[in-house]
């Protein structure tokens, strides 16, 4: 009897051990991401380890190759001036084919054929906050960039989070990717060497990140699962972040009708004060870009967006997801739930009371200074590329989700001539006109996760404006 049990059980270990190879042989295929090398003090939180080739399946499908420098870049030398891309994942961009991320496509409007005219230094967590903290890594570690671009699909930061941004987490020349893998431990090895050749472990670690999360959420990001242990991967959704400014758990709401013959649209007709530096502050006016656009349309396209307000250094902008937990001990800001901060009590005129704001006087005085802070370390031209979330509702209608600091955002930057482009527009005119999402992939739900081949697409043509001004 006990014979018979003890074979059963070497029975269904062998078979167990047999399909967790034959998963482990698929996921090479499928989930075998690059190893990445934290740093402290640098452009980003970390490199990735030169000549790695990683293969990324679970969003769309990427084949990316690291070059010497510890980036994804194709294998050319930089150009003089060139322009520097910066940004969290979905500057990245590991989960589209070669040549579609919006720092290639930018690269070839540029002529970039022999030489790299744009340098992608995108790496997973690095937020719009932790890019500035890195802003003297950046400026030190590439002083001849002619041009910094800086992704983002959040501006749902509060006043402490903004002042936080200029915390700089310094410059060590000599923590090059050469010097860190020189003295990786022993043990560092070996735990390398065990995901390199066991992805499997890898794809049930970020499914495990996943779970944590209470599955993905509409519009929430996993990050890519890095070798880095410390890099948890948590992109926090924007449910946490972005709220209703009455207080209310849902996103405000501006709707688009875009069957309708009245092209303003219930808040976009107010778009010029924007570009002009001056936000609105009642509860239902452009500061919210939060629409809903009705695809079937084909005659309002042209009033719901214009063509240069993307590439305007003054467009307006909207949130998708904020807050960063990066691998390399920095700062770490919190979920902002801003519920707590915009359940702005309306006057007597229906405009907001200021007092209860979350876009007072102190937070635009922060803002100011934040871009204040970016033009005194640096003459060169940045550019802020914002992109907002999207939803699908029942009706087929697509959803920009914002808390309304674009107009906050614009207005500061270009104060302190920062060029600063809003997606949000070039989003509504491409669905009305071509049906097409910014976010979501042939193996995804559609309007959720990361900036698709369209996506990127659109940003390259936006940036690519404001670059030839």
């Amino acid at each position: 009897m006990m014979k018979r049990i003890l074979k059963q059980l070497l029975e269904w270990c062998g078979a167990l051990l047999l399909a967790a190879l034959c998963m482990n042989f698929i996921s090479f295929a499928f989930y075998h991401p690059c190893q990445d090398l934290p740093r402290s003090q640098g452009a980003t939180t970390g490199y990735l380890v030169p000549g790695d080739k990683g293969i990324y399946g679970l969003e769309g499908y990427g084949v990316k190759t690291v070059d010497k420098y510890g980036y994804v870049n194709p294998d050319l030398p930089k150009a003089k001036d060139y322009v520097l891309v910066a940004g969290a994942s979905h500057t990245e961009g590991f989960f589209l084919p070669e040549g579609l991320r919006f720092s290639d496509l930018l690269n070839t409007m540029l002529g970039g054929e022999d030489e790299l005219k744009v340098y992608n230094i995108g790496k997973s967590g690095n937020y719009f906050s932790v890019v500035l903290q890195h802003l003297d890594g950046i400026l030190g570690e590439f002083p001849d960039a002619g041009a910094l671009v800086i992704e983002t699909d959040s501006l749902a930061y509060d006043t402490k989070a903004l002042r936080d941004s200029t915390i700089q987490v310094g410059y060590n020349p000599d923590e090059t990717v050469d010097g860190i893998l020189n003295n990786l431990s022993t043990k560092q090895k070996l735990v390398m060497k065990v995901k390199d050749y066991c992805p499997l472990l890898r794809v049930l670690h970020k499914q495990f990140l996943t779970y944590q999360m209470g599955g993905v959420e509409e519009n929430a990001v996993v990050d890519d699962e890095r070798a880095d242990a410390s890099d948890e991967g948590k992109h926090p959704t924007d449910n946490k972040i972005t709220r209703d400014t009455m207080g209310v758990d849902t996103f405000e709401d501006t709707t688009v009708n875009a069957t309708s013959e009245d092209s303003s649209i219930n808040g976009r007709d107010t778009a010029d004060s924007v570009k002009d530096g001056t936000p609105k502050d009642s509860a239902g006016d452009a500061t919210s870009k939060d629409s809903v656009v009705n695809g079937t349309s084909e005659d309002s396209a042209g009033d719901t967006t214009s063509e240069d307000s993307a590439g305007d250094a003054t467009s307006e902008d909207s949130a998708g997801d904020a807050t960063s937990e990066d691998s390399a001990g920095d700062e770490i800001f919190a979920d902002l739930n801003t519920s707590e901060t915009s359940g702005a009590a309306e006057d007597s005129d229906g405009g907001r009371n200021e007092a209860n704001s979350e876009f007072d006087a102190d937070y635009r005085a922060a803002l100011s200074d934040l871009m204040k802070f970016i033009r005194q370390k640096t003459d060169k031209q940045v550019i802020i590329v914002f992109h907002p979330a999207v939803a699908i509702e029942k009706n087929g209608n697509m959803k920009l989700l914002s808390n309304g600091a674009e107009p906050y955002f614009a207005k500061a930057c270009k104060e302190h001539d920062i060029d600063f482009i809003d997606m949000s527009d070039r989003f509504i005119q491409e669905y009305i006109d071509n049906y097409e999402m910014p976010y979501g992939f042939w193996n995804t739900t559609m309007g959720v996760g990361h900036t698709n081949s369209a996506a990127h697409r659109m940003m390259a043509e936006e940036i690519y404006k404001v670059l030839r001004k």
